[in-house]
Parts: structure tokens; sequence; C-alpha cells
């Protein structure tokens, strides 16, 4: 996914793709999940960007906020 697909996200659907991860609370609180999901720098120079929620109405309203960054 991370090698193949999301690279070709910005290609096929112009501009930089966002990735709303949306999760348990309790996954947050784990530390194996927690090193499993890039830092917010590893996003810097790559054609999408991720980011993580326990909420739906947050991440929705993260996804549409950054709508004006293009």
């Amino acid at each position: 996914m991370v090698s193949t697909f999301l690279p070709r996200l910005g290609v096929q659907l112009g501009g930089r793709t966002r990735l709303a991860y949306l999760l348990a609370p309790v996954y947050l609180r784990d530390a194996a999940a927690d090193s499993a999901f890039p830092p917010s720098a590893y996003f810097e120079s790559k054609p999408y960007i991720g980011e993580r929620f326990i909420e739906e109405n947050t991440a929705i309203a993260w996804l549409r906020e950054n709508i004006a960054d293009d």
C-alpha cells in the first residue's frame, strides 16, 4: 500500500491525498500501534498525508480543513 498504491493516488486523483484513520481509543493507547503509524515529518515529502482520529466528526473536519491547503 505504502510503496505502490499511495504514491499513485496523487497522480490519479490530482493534488495531495489525505487519509483519516478512524481508530478505537484503545488503539491510540497501545505503544505498538503508536510506533506503527509514522510521525508527521514522514509525510512532508509524500504525495499523501495521514492522521489518526478517534472521533468521526473530528476526522471529517480535518479532511475538509485541508481541502483549502491545495
